[in-house]
């Protein structure tokens, strides 16, 4: 009986895996983030089966962009499957676009792009807090205005200058309602995409902390150690749609279980969003809000 178990065991685990996939259907894809003051652009493509060592790029499509208070176009194909308009997208505007190619059913989106949202950098500094391993996080606090009677969503982007090169940093606060709510693990994400359920005021103010970026300075000949170099740091504030809101999220949750810690185990896939009726892709909107601060020299022991 023993025997025959043991001869069980490993035929019971093994199971053949399949490398051939079955016939996949191209679909239309088409993306555009519309930006309050800029040109409006859109990108054709086609999805297709998994093992497609290209993007097959359309250059032939037809697209009739129309806004709510500009009338209607033909955008002009630019090449690489790129369609560009001269129009610029205007704060409180609704876009819609359809776009006809042939041999499938016409695709159609639309969004609204958001109205301008003011920021102001309101404080920083440089000794935030300790991380785990006791280095020190810089932070940067902020302020601006919600309206309490509508929904709203924003994403906030900073950009650490210095040396003549520009890095984009990773932002969190840990005991934010408003960051917690949105299920974002700390610190893990280029920007901070959230919503305005958990605010309660019409004047916000947040505290972001991001990791401390450490330079061997000299404050006078012979006296020079690790601190803080001087720096700008440009805080970009964006009013987004919802479905542009709706897009990063599902994208963060799409990277996070394509590459899941080891200690998760296998992650359930979760698909992409997409807004384009008879596609795939998305169409976006935001409008931008900026603010900027120069930080000085300062001396910070690296391990206190």
């Amino acid at each position: 009986i023993l025997f025959g178990i043991l001869i069980l065991i490993p035929t019971s685990c093994t199971k053949l895996i399949s490398d051939e996939f079955s016939e996949f259907e191209s679909v239309p894809a088409v993306n555009s983030i519309l930006v309050a003051g800029n040109p409006i652009t859109f990108h054709v493509s086609l999805a297709e089966k998994i093992d497609s060592t290209s993007l097959t790029l359309v250059n032939d499509a037809v697209l009739m962009l129309s806004g709510s208070g500009s009338g209607s176009e033909v955008m002009t194909p630019v090449g690489d499957g790129f369609y560009a308009s001269e129009r610029i997208a205007i704060p409180g505007e609704i876009y819609s676009c359809l776009i006809q190619l042939e041999g499938y059913d016409d695709l159609y989106a639309c969004d609204t792009v958001p109205e301008i949202t003011e920021v102001k950098i309101t404080g920083q500094t440089n000794r935030a807090r300790y991380d785990d391993e006791g280095i020190w996080m810089e932070g940067i606090e902020f302020e601006f205005k919600d309206n309490p009677s509508t929904k709203d969503f924003y994403e906030v982007v900073l950009y650490r200058k210095q040396h003549g090169y520009s890095d984009q940093m990773g932002l969190f606060d840990e005991n934010s309602e408003i960051l917690l709510n949105e299920g974002l693990e700390p610190y893990t994400t280029e920007t901070l995409v959230f919503s305005d359920h958990m605010m309660n005021d019409s004047l916000i103010t947040m505290n972001l902390d991001f990791q401390a970026d450490y330079d061997w300075v000299c404050w006078s000949p012979g006296n020079c150690g690790p601190g803080i170099g001087e720096h700008n740091l440009v805080l970009e504030l964006r009013h987004i749609s919802q479905e542009y809101y709706r897009f990063k999220k599902h994208f963060y949750l799409y990277e996070k279980n394509r590459y899941p810690y080891f200690v998760e185990g296998t992650a359930t896939a979760f698909s992409l969003y997409s807004n384009i009726e008879n596609g795939q892709g998305v169409i976006g909107s935001y409008a931008l809000s900026l603010d900027s601060i120069f930080v000085e020299l300062d001396s910070i022991p690296v391990y206190p």
